[in-house]
């Protein structure tokens, strides 16, 4: 018989019958991938494998009567482990607003196990309908204690504005889903930022115009009082006006006295 998935699934065991069908090999595959999938959320193959011992050993017994008896059974089991994994716990606000090209957001991951877990986070976007939005986040990655909680800041990039819905699924390492995804609507408005960068380039172009006045009257040579017309000539000496005088009556440059006769 089989008991709830709540706790580990138990056999009674009957009478033998044979060889393992292919039914029953292929139910035992997802548990096989279960196992797999919890030693790498916690990073502990012994631990994986002393809980998933039982259920295996058990599913792959020949003491079944038949395959409607051990298909439910490795089903059960599978569902069992699965549902441990499940206690890693994913959350976020449904609705997020995006002010720049560069903004966050948290999420928050618990850990219910009792063994520590590495995880990823990892998202695909897809545009609401009628939008042109383009926004792109990139995996994180976290590493939580047992029964700890930890806050992990998701960093999109506004690309082209509009609305999307992001869809965060927790994962192993290695990919494999954990626990069903969360959704996020993801408001990327543009116009805030927009409004910013217009008002932040103003006044750079204002401080730039400003450094250049204050640089170009910094380098213009103060004015000296008589230096803004043209200098008048120097008043003439005594001595050439005199000359000058001479020359105008005709006794300049004469070494005899007016009316004088050199032979006298």
């Amino acid at each position: 018989m089989i008991s709830p998935a709540a706790s580990r699934p138990m056999i009674h065991y009957c009478a033998a019958a044979g060889r393992l069908t292919p039914a029953a090999l292929d139910a035992v595959a997802p548990l096989r991938t279960a196992v797999a999938a919890y030693t790498a959320l916690t990073g502990d193959s012994t631990t994986a494998n002393a809980l998933a011992a039982q259920p295996l050993t058990a599913a792959l017994s020949q003491s079944w009567p038949d395959d409607a008896a051990a298909v439910p059974y490795a089903t059960a089991a599978t569902q069992w482990l699965n549902g441990l994994m499940t206690q890693v716990k994913l959350s976020a606000t449904p609705d997020v607003s995006l002010t720049s090209r560069k903004a966050a957001f948290p999420v928050t991951i618990a850990n219910g196990l009792k063994s520590a877990v590495h995880v990823r986070i990892v998202t695909t976007v897809t545009p609401l309908t009628g939008s042109r939005a383009m926004v792109t986040i990139p995996t994180a990655t976290a590493d939580i204690q047992p029964g700890d909680k930890v806050t992990v800041t998701l960093s999109p990039t506004v690309l082209r504005e509009g609305d999307v819905s992001a869809e965060l699924q927790l994962t192993t390492p290695d990919g494999t889903p954990i626990g069903p995804p969360v959704v996020v609507r993801v408001r990327a408005q543009s116009s805030a930022w927009m409004g910013w960068a217009v008002i932040g380039t103003a006044f750079v172009l204002f401080g730039v115009g400003t450094f250049l006045r204050v640089r170009s009257a910094k380098r213009k040579p103060a004015s000296t009082p008589g230096a803004a017309g043209p200098s008048e000539p120097p008043e003439p000496s005594p001595w050439l006006a005199s000359q000058g005088d001479g020359q105008g009556d005709g006794s300049a440059g004469s070494p005899h006295p007016e009316g004088g006769d050199a032979d006298e």
